[in-house]
């Protein structure tokens, strides 16, 4: 049987200790939020979500968006371009959740309504500060890189449906496992690295636990669920950081800024002197 590592596990970047429900409730009951990039493709399957309105192509945050999308590599920046995701923008004084300088999260990954949901003050803050866009594609690299994976994980789910749909008692192998990867794969790519291969890391990172998966579950299972219950949360937190460090140091990107240490700290800390809170770290 499959291992299940919790389908309600936060994803996202944070400080402190904040669980999926609260960042969750918060983000779902935001009242000010715009869609900066992409479109919302999930509404049929959240009736109870209300349609954001797109900010304006000419609109600043769109034109900073783009130029930080354009330090991302071609690859990257055409899969979340032509994929069905989203950026969606919270319009708040503060982080999308907030309780102390110590425990807060400034970007949070929602996989099934396959949105990145970030605050618009962490824009505001490297736009303010002069930082070069690299800053904040570190961040989104991240966040999209994760949500990209839960992607293709589903992708694969589904094929693999298909095919013992028509073929009775057919295992998953890991032939197969990586036919499916290759064909769905749109944001990993071979690295400069000497024999590196993102795609293949994908795959040793969930082959064991894929080819445990019998028939029956697959039949049995929505696809969703069932990639929930094998994303591996601590592999999908190590693979976006290289894949950050690897894009900073192929293109020679400056490292004086960083999304963390820079902005998201810098825009809580400005958050807990407006509530009259301690700001020591």
């Amino acid at each position: 049987m499959l291992t299940h590592n919790g389908k309600d596990a936060n994803l996202g970047i944070w400080d402190g200790f904040v669980r999926y429900e609260q960042i969750n409730h918060v983000v779902c009951n935001a009242s000010s939020m715009e869609i900066l990039f992409g479109d919302q493709t999930r509404l049929p399957y959240f009736p109870n979500d209300r349609r954001l309105s797109k900010l304006h192509s000419g609109e600043p945050l769109v034109l900073q968006f783009w130029k930080v999308l354009e330090k991302i590599p071609e690859n990257l920046r055409n899969a979340l371009i032509d994929l069905p995701i989203s950026i969606t923008i919270t319009h708040t004084p503060d982080l999308p959740f907030f309780r102390d300088v110590r425990c807060h999260q400034a970007v949070h990954v929602g996989r099934r309504r396959r949105t990145v949901y970030m605050s618009e003050q962490l824009l505001a803050k490297a736009a303010e500060k002069g930082y070069d866009h690299w800053a904040v594609a570190e961040g989104i690299i991240f966040a999209t890189w994760t949500l990209l994976d839960y992607l293709l994980l589903v992708e694969v789910f589904k094929s693999y449906v298909e095919i013992v749909g028509d073929l009775p008692n057919y295992r998953f192998g890991e032939n197969l496992l990586l036919k499916l990867a290759g064909e769905h794969n749109r944001h990993r790519c071979d690295s400069i690295d000497l024999g590196r291969s993102e795609l293949g890391e994908f795959v040793a990172g969930y082959k064991d636990v894929l080819l445990q998966l019998w028939q029956t579950e697959a039949l049995d299972t929505e696809p969703f669920e069932l990639e929930c219950s094998v994303f591996d949360h601590e592999l999908e937190e190590k693979w976006p950081q290289e894949k950050m460090e690897r894009v900073a140091k192929i293109f020679n990107y400056p490292r004086f800024f960083l999304f963390d240490r820079d902005i998201i700290h810098d825009v809580a800390h400005e958050a807990a002197l407006r509530k009259g809170q301690d700001t020591v770290p």
